[in-house]
């Protein structure tokens, strides 16, 4: 029914769960990425603003007294218990080394770029180096308020972009963990969720095949259980209706606008039935009498009996029927058979919707008309419907021409029809 379209609550649900965590989890280990990456980085600044700085402040007595051999200690000392210290140089205001950590001489003139910027500067800075993967901090070192000379430390940036990769491995992992647990846990409660919903489909599929007798029991405390009770309820009051139906056809009773009299007269005469078939409408009562399946009589009110009565009742679009199986002890006088006579009847109803096109009501009056159209007095008319128009005198109700005439309704209808049609009678408004 669903086609290849149809796809499980739960794997939905499931695939719902897990887009937002794709999305969502990477989003938030990238801001934590980022937050611990500025962290590490602000932290090494501070480390080696603070490490050059102080260097610069012990070597100053040094300098003064011209001990490189302090100073070759001092920068040592500090890369020896700093591992991210990779080199230290202290070097004069013309950029020639003083102490190095290196293998640079003392009073070696250093022409790299870094060199050159931090000799100008006149404050602690710092600049990136990444061919080396270093971030070099340098400060001026002033004696008097004079420029002396200049401290460089070069910290590897090794261990922030191990910090880096490990927090890259952690969210990676953070994520995948996340998503596999919220993705169990999603699967789960879906299962929580549809088991209900698919036991009710199952229940659903049962009422369908026509079991009413399995009760509906779902366990939940929600919508799905809101639906199984009404599940239930439409069980329950199905199975009612259908006995309730069953035992009117076993006794085949009901209403003429759910089983018309046609198809009632077939069902009775074809499974060749006896006994007595009353009809009742809120104007009329009557019945009709079979005998082995063979229609043999009818009876409408006083007046109307035999085939007239039974296409009068063709003619009844509502109504109540019961069939009472029995002896039927009367006269026949329907000699048709029951074929032939539903087939007469269905006529007689399609006539008669024709007629009650002109004539919708027995309360429309009709009345001669006083200037017939030309080319009427052609018309020949039988002597039964000079009968019917005599029945008119100018103006009458077409009820009190049925009552007084000497043929049946349908006939009378059918000439009265002719006549209007005619253009010798019309009906009046």
């Amino acid at each position: 029914m669903f086609g290849t379209r149809f796809m499980a609550i739960s794997l939905k649900f499931t695939l719902t769960i897990s887009i937002l965590l794709v999305v969502l989890v990477p989003i938030s280990e990238y801001v934590s990425y980022s937050q611990l990456s500025d962290t590490i980085s602000r932290n090494l600044r501070t480390k080696g603003s603070a490490i050059t700085q102080n260097v610069a402040s012990t070597c100053t007595n040094a300098i003064i007294g011209h001990d490189y051999t302090f100073l070759k200690y001092a920068i040592d000392e500090t890369k020896k218990h700093d591992p991210d210290v990779v080199y230290g140089i202290i070097m004069k205001e013309d950029n020639t080394v003083m102490a190095s950590t290196e293998e640079q001489q003392a009073d070696t003139p250093l022409n790299d770029p870094t060199a050159v910027l931090a000799g100008k500067s006149q404050e602690l800075g710092f600049v990136d180096i990444p061919e080396k993967s270093v971030k070099e901090f340098f400060a001026p070192i002033f004696i008097n308020k004079d420029r002396f000379g200049t401290i460089r430390f070069g910290f590897s940036t090794a261990s922030l972009k191990k910090a880096r990769n490990n927090a890259i491995i952690t969210a990676v992992v953070k994520a995948l963990v996340f998503i596999l647990i919220f993705n169990i846990a999603a699967f789960a409660l879906s299962k929580k969720i549809t088991f209900p919903i698919k036991q009710l489909v199952q229940d659903a599929a049962t009422i369908s095949s026509g079991n009413l007798d399995k009760e509906i029991q779902v366990a939940s405390s929600d919508e799905v259980g809101l639906l199984a009770h009404a599940f239930e309820k439409m069980r329950t009051s199905l199975k009612v209706q259908i006995k309730e139906i069953a035992k009117k056809a076993m006794g085949l009773e009901g209403e003429l606008d759910v089983f018309a009299l046609p198809d009632l007269l077939q069902l009775v005469c074809s499974s060749r039935r006896t006994g007595q078939l009353f009809l009742e409408n809120p104007t009329e009562k009557g019945q009709i009498y079979v005998d082995q399946g063979e229609i043999i009589h009818a009876l409408l009110g006083k007046s109307l009996e035999g085939r007239e009565a039974i296409y009068k009742f063709f003619n009844w679009t509502s109504g109540s029927f019961k069939f009472e199986p029995g002896p039927v002890e009367i006269e026949r006088s329907i000699k048709l058979g029951w074929q032939h006579l539903i087939m007469e009847g269905a006529r007689h109803t399609d006539e008669m919707d024709r007629i009650k096109q002109i004539i919708p009501s027995p309360d429309i009056v009709v009345t001669v008309v006083d200037n017939p159209p030309e080319g009427v007095d052609e018309i020949k008319l039988t002597v039964e419907e000079l009968q019917v128009s005599i029945l008119v005198q100018g103006a009458k109700k077409v009820s009190e021409i049925l009552e007084e005439s000497n043929f049946d309704e349908f006939e009378t209808y059918q000439m009265l029809y002719r006549l209007i049609s005619a253009g010798l009678l019309k009906v009046s408004d």
